[in-house]
């Protein structure tokens, strides 16, 4: 974990790009001064409707440019988590958020966004490889297994 600390950090002042996912969005914001906690929504599974703060990107060219085919300020992204950042890092930027996670993107440096979600994967491989880890780990009641495993089964399209 050091080892990747010491990544981030030297990722700063170079000319790399970095995008953080899940758990690297949590140790990010702590390696630049931020906290991570239990969610207060607890463990979250599904699709979850992020928020674009558009007037905390807008001084930033290539993130106005990525976000630009949300114009309804709202991004559909996959979640699978217990934990999260609670306090962004100092000098970060909050610029997405959703019910489920009030930091959930945020620009950590000029060149390394994070965020909680996952756009790395689609609703058939969290339900092929992640679902049934969870699901032996016994992390979920019964009641939320039915609850998950129908959203997800009847989860069609993320914009």
């Amino acid at each position: 974990m050091k080892q990747l600390g010491n990544f981030f950090l030297a990722v700063e002042n170079s000319s790399i790009k970095l995008v953080c996912i899940c758990f690297s969005h949590q140790l990010i914001n702590i390696v630049y001064g931020g906290a991570v906690g239990n969610g207060e929504c607890g463990f979250v599974f599904g699709a979850a409707d992020t928020m674009i703060n558009y007037s905390a990107i807008s001084e930033h060219k290539q993130l106005t440019s990525l976000f630009k085919k949300y114009s309804t300020g709202v991004m559909r992204l996959l979640e699978s988590h217990r934990d999260e950042v609670q306090t962004i890092a100092k000098g970060g930027v909050l610029i997405g958020s959703s019910k489920s996670c009030k930091n959930e993107m945020v620009l950590v440096r000029n060149n390394i966004i994070s965020m909680q979600s996952h756009p790395d994967l689609s609703p058939k491989l969290m339900m092929d490889k992640i679902w049934p880890a969870i699901v032996k780990k016994g992390a979920v009641s019964e009641a939320k297994r039915d609850f998950y495993e129908h959203e997800m089964t009847n989860l069609h399209t993320i914009p």
